[in-house]
């Protein structure tokens, strides 16, 4: 599985193909790396061709 964003939806996502799956349309091929992490959520960044287009706040799960 490839990672991309997608610029219509603002949407990070993992798929096999690069069509969003939330509005059908063309993705970027994208990169997230770790940012800061907290006993509670990571932040992380995410990198289209090298520049930043975002974040994506993940919420870890307890146990």
């Amino acid at each position: 599985m490839n990672c991309y964003y997608c610029f219509a939806c603002k949407k990070f996502f993992r798929s096999e193909s690069n069509l969003c799956l939330n509005c059908g349309k063309g993705s970027a091929a994208a990169t997230r790396k770790i940012w800061k992490s907290t006993p509670t959520v990571d932040i992380y960044r995410i990198y289209v061709d090298g520049n930043l287009v975002g974040n994506q706040r993940v919420k870890k799960k307890a146990g």
